[in-house]
């Protein structure tokens, strides 16, 4: 039987991979590489990897690279999102991928709710002023007249998995209307249970003072927001996006802004480019007045811990011989 070789893309957890399966009959080898050196001396040990695990900042894995990856039967993500494997590929080829859903729920939900506050209540604007100019007398009764409570509010969440649920019950304490539009309606006794209403996306859009975006990013999501869905939108509404940064067409967010048709936009997903190995903010909504932004709210501390022992024990199912969970492909040959 052939060793089981794990291919890591996170060089910082190869001692704990190490340990959490130091006690199997047969330990995997482990091999570390990250994204900046996979095409100088990575290949090799992807070739030979049985199990990859990969996250959202892994090299997409094309069909082309997974029949170069010849040993690969199973990829394992670290993170909610698998948009950088060609899952029908994968599935062709008899490789098994699962995603990490769930782990950082309730710190994607607590950072949500954070960046309304910080629009409603002009925090980034306020705190500039201190630290630049001062404030004048007649500046602060406008800043006045400008902040917003968050209080008896009508906010729609788009995409009621379980950061959209964890969202709506942190809401439920600031006497918030919550709206919810997802493919399949919850029951009655759930929507009362939960305090939501469902609607559908255009009535969402149309009803809602803030809209809350958490879908996974698929072709029917891309640019999900755009010119005509803002135009469904009230006016001086907010975006709250701590979903994908493609969900959004940022530049028609930026004109609307601009105009006035919305009334801010939050988010920890600007569309960035990479130079030299670092990331860069490459996006016009940078240097708007009504955008807060942020660095990506989805990890923590304590979030990070328990998606590392969440997809730890699924690979750990694999190596044992057991059928993994949250697999999102089927693929209907043996593996290979």
């Amino acid at each position: 039987m052939t060793k089981n070789t794990i291919v890591t893309y996170l060089p910082d957890t190869l001692d704990i991979l190490t340990q959490q399966y130091s006690d199997l009959a047969e330990p995997p080898v482990i091999n570390a590489i990250s994204t900046k050196t996979q095409e100088e001396h990575g290949l090799k040990e992807l070739c030979d990897a049985t199990i990859i695990i990969a996250n959202p900042s892994t090299p997409y894995m094309s069909k082309k690279k997974l029949k170069t990856y010849a040993n690969v039967k199973f990829v394992q993500f670290t993170s909610v999102g698998y948009n950088k494997i060609d899952t029908d590929a994968a599935t062709e080829l008899g490789i098994l991928v699962a995603n990490n859903p769930g782990w950082n729920s309730v710190t994607v939900a607590e950072h949500t709710l954070m960046l309304m506050l910080m629009i409603l209540k002009k925090v980034e604007y306020g705190q500039n002023k201190y630290r630049t100019s001062g404030w004048t007398m007649p500046e602060v009764f406008g800043f006045w007249n400008q902040a917003r409570d968050l209080n008896a509010k009508t906010v729609g969440i788009v995409g009621y998995g379980s950061i959209g649920r964890e969202l709506s019950k942190r809401l439920n304490a600031f006497n918030v209307n919550v709206l919810y539009y997802k493919r399949n309606k919850l029951s009655s006794e759930e929507e009362e249970s939960l305090g939501v209403q469902y609607r559908d996306f255009s009535s969402l859009l149309g009803e809602s003072d803030i809209v809350s975006l958490h879908t996974p990013l698929t072709d029917e999501t891309r640019n999900l927001i755009n010119l005509e869905t803002i135009k469904m939108m009230k006016e001086g509404a907010l975006i709250i996006n701590t979903a994908r940064q493609e969900v959004v067409d940022e530049t028609a967010v930026a004109e609307a802004l601009d105009s006035g048709i919305l009334g801010g936009y939050g988010t920890d997903r600007l569309k960035t480019k990479r130079v030299d190995g670092r990331s860069f903010l490459d996006s016009q909504l940078v240097d708007m007045d009504n955008v807060v932004f942020t660095q990506g709210g989805g990890v923590t501390k304590e979030s990070r811990a328990t998606a590392n022992v969440q997809y730890m024990e699924n690979v750990r199912r694999f190596l044992n011989g057991k059928d993994p969970i949250y697999l999102v492909n089927k693929p209907s040959k043996p593996e290979r």
